[in-house]
């Protein structure tokens, strides 16, 4: 009697051996195609603004309608937005020639919007001070525009007080 039951249950027909999904127990996890299309699927790899980037910046008062110097700039823009640099703006004038040497710290996210902070080197009366400045921009395609605004340590020009001075940069890769 068991013989019979087996060999009705059995009957005609195909028996499939494997999960239920579809794949007949292939794995494609790491063949990079998707298991309902079969198109390869493009992992997103770093950050757009990714490399170096070399530019102009310049710095104003607008408090006192100056330019104040003008100069260059070397940025980095690593795989995860990390953003680093330094450059150097420079004034001759009839008293000599003036740096202001700077370094860039930030991130650009991934809309290409920049923040951080930029150190300013500042020759004043008793020597040199560093300024920190805050540092804001985009990047749209191959172009990096970034606007620097901090404050100086000192007076003048009769004022007194401590004016406000923007920096502004265009760089490309």
């Amino acid at each position: 009697m068991t013989l019979l039951l087996l060999s009705l249950a059995c009957g005609t027909g195909s028996v499939a051996l494997g999960p239920d999904d579809g794949t007949n127990g292939e794995n494609n996890s790491d063949t990079g195609l998707t298991e309902d299309t079969g198109e390869e699927v493009e992992e997103p790899t770093g950050n757009a603004a990714e490399g170096s980037w070399d530019g102009d910046i310049e710095f104003v008062i607008p408090e006192w309608d100056w330019d104040l110097c003008t100069g260059e700039l070397e940025l980095d823009v690593d795989e995860d937005g990390v953003l680093t640099g330094d450059g150097d703006c420079t004034k001759d004038s009839d008293w000599g020639e003036y740096s202001y040497p700077m370094e860039f710290t930030g991130e650009v996210d991934d809309d290409g919007e920049i923040t951080g902070s930029a150190e300013v080197e500042i020759e004043t009366r008793d020597g040199y001070e560093y300024i920190e400045a805050d540092l804001s921009g985009e990047v749209e395609g191959d172009d990096m525009i970034i606007e620097l605004r901090g404050e100086l340590p000192f007076g003048g020009g009769g004022g007194g007080g401590s004016p406000e001075f923007e920096g502004y940069g265009e760089a490309s890769r």
